[in-house]
Order: structure tokens, then C-alpha cells, then sequence
């Protein structure tokens, strides 16, 4: 995957040697959910899409920062929704084809029955990340 991300401070490029993992729900895990799989939903996300978010813990990859009490950590996240039907996607929140707020329309018609928010994390730092998926409900 070959995917740069950019905002006012930062331009990065997720390489797939950068990946730390990616982290399915443990309760109600998306099915055969593969590098390359999210990688190909990665080309829908805007390259934009990224802000700063601040975290407890340093990266695993970095040398750990000297820092005071309570003092965050800065990391770029971006999300977008993963919608399915017996654990297999159907369709992405930033999919070209997927209408703002039609996760209702598509619940009641029985295309999907689960959501799910997928996060990407990036250390800004040395440019590793990981994806990490959650069951919502929405």
C-alpha cells in the first residue's frame, strides 16, 4: 500500500513494513479482515482525513520521550465506518457509492447488520501505525 498521508505539520507514507498490526473486535470480529483487504479501503480515505490525537502511551517503535506527569502523546488518527453482513464488509462510510446516513436505510433492509469504526494510529514520529476495529452501534 502505497498511501500518503498529509496535513499542515506532516506527510507520511503507509508502508506496509511500517504496519505494527491490525486489531479486529474481539466480541464480534470482521471476517478473513487481511492487510491487503484494508489497505484497499485505505484508497477511499481522503488524504486529508488525518488529525492530531494525543495518547497515554509512547509509541513501541520510538525511544520513550522524557516526560512530566500526565503529559500526552501526540499520534495522527483518522476513522471511517466498516458496514456488514454476517461478518463480511458490504460497504465503507467513505465509499464513493455509500450515501451520509444511509446506515439506517441499508439496517432496515437487511443489507447490513453490524458497524463498525476502524481506526488508523500513526506515530508522526517514525511513521509506523496500526488499525484497529471496534463494533459501534450506531
Amino acid at each position: 500500500m502505497n498511501y500518503c498521508i498529509k496535513t499542515d505539520e506532516y506527510e507520511l507514507m503507509l508502508l506496509k513494513e511500517k504496519c505494527l498490526g491490525i486489531w479486529n473486535d474481539e466480541t464480534d470480529p470482521i471476517h478473513d479482515l487481511t492487510y491487503e483487504r484494508v489497505a484497499s479501503w485505505m484508497s477511499y480515505m481522503p488524504v486529508d482525513a488525518f488529525e492530531i490525537e494525543y495518547f497515554e502511551d509512547d509509541c513501541e517503535i520510538c525511544p520513550p520521550r522524557a516526560r512530566g506527569k500526565k503529559k500526552l502523546v501526540p499520534y495522527l488518527e483518522g476513522h471511517f465506518y466498516v458496514f456488514t453482513k454476517a461478518g463480511e464488509p458490504v460497504t465503507l462510510s467513505i465509499h464513493p457509492d455509500y450515501i451520509s446516513g444511509s446506515f439506517e436505510s441499508l439496517l432496515l433492509q437487511g443489507i447490513v447488520d453490524q458497524s463498525y469504526i476502524l481506526s488508523v494510529i500513526i506515530c508522526p514520529t517514525c511513521g509506523h501505525y496500526q488499525f484497529s476495529l471496534e463494533q459501534v452501534d450506531m
